[in-house]
């Protein structure tokens, strides 16, 4: 999606993933791509579902 599509979406509440649809680390830098459409749109940390590293590894030892 794209800025303006984002920001029509998250007036409706919508929730966004970002992310690069990596294959290998090569494209890893491809993120910086999507937050600079979601800061465009206007879009807070409320409005990403994103986990980070350390969300996944407690939620992995069965931490919550």
């Amino acid at each position: 999606l794209n800025d303006l599509h984002c920001r029509m979406a998250g007036k409706f509440k919508v929730r966004f993933a970002i992310n690069t649809d990596s294959h290998d680390t090569d494209t890893f830098w491809q993120i910086r791509l999507g937050i600079g459409v979601a800061r465009r749109a206007g879009l807070e940390k409320k409005d990403i579902v994103n986990y980070s590293i350390n969300d996944v590894l407690r939620k992995k030892a069965g931490r919550s």
